[in-house]
């Protein structure tokens, strides 16, 4: 895997969807975190382990990632969930991002630096594949629950139900309609009489 510098980290937050004005923050946070390498991973105390740019933990399931895309969105949507605070990083918490603020600590050495590509930060086609597969799942989920004949019974008695409601609105506003008409009958053939006198 790659280490990726201050100006890389900036991009690939930015181009993750996060707020350019804390771009800076984020890269140093995700250098006080795993070094800037793609590859780092914690094993955290609680038997839960964190992976990538930003150390997103496995609690997050298959947002817990070393795919620098995927990891970034996790680390821009964690961002965004805490009203566009920081507050779930460690190195955030204790201040130790600001020591990374101005850039990278020195990687001089590093034969592993990585180049960035602008088509790593693009969305990975088996994202895509697995939302269609959880969708899929889901509409044989809904399949399932119809083809259960109580099920069946249940919308049949909704959809009877709704439409005996209806029924007896338009019956009622009939019944409303004939008594104001019988009431005010009598009211306009006396004016209509007097007026013709």
């Amino acid at each position: 895997m790659a280490t990726y510098t201050f100006q890389q980290l900036k991009d690939i937050w930015i181009m993750a969807g996060g707020p350019p004005d804390v771009a800076n923050i984020a890269a140093a946070i995700a250098i006080g975190e795993s070094g800037g390498r793609s590859d780092a991973t914690a094993n955290e105390p609680d038997g839960s382990v964190s992976r990538g740019l930003w150390q997103i933990n496995s609690v997050h399931g298959s947002k817990s990632s070393y795919d620098i895309t995927t990891n970034a969105r996790a680390a821009v949507e964690l961002y965004k969930s805490k009203g566009g605070k920081f507050t779930d990083w460690t190195v955030y918490n204790k201040g130790i991002y600001r020591q990374f603020l101005n850039g990278t600590p020195d990687i001089s050495g590093a034969t592993n630096v990585a180049v960035m590509n602008p088509l790593d930060i693009l969305p990975n086609p088996l994202d895509a594949l697995k939302d269609i597969v959880e969708q899929f799942k889901t509409v044989i989920k809904a399949g399932e629950w119809f083809a259960n004949p109580h099920n069946v019974i249940r919308i049949v008695q909704v959809v009877m139900g709704g439409f005996l409601i209806v029924a007896g609105i338009v019956i009622l506003n009939q019944a409303l309609v004939l008594h104001v008409a019988e009431k005010v009958e009598p009211i306009v053939r006396s004016v209509a009489t007097k007026g013709v006198a």
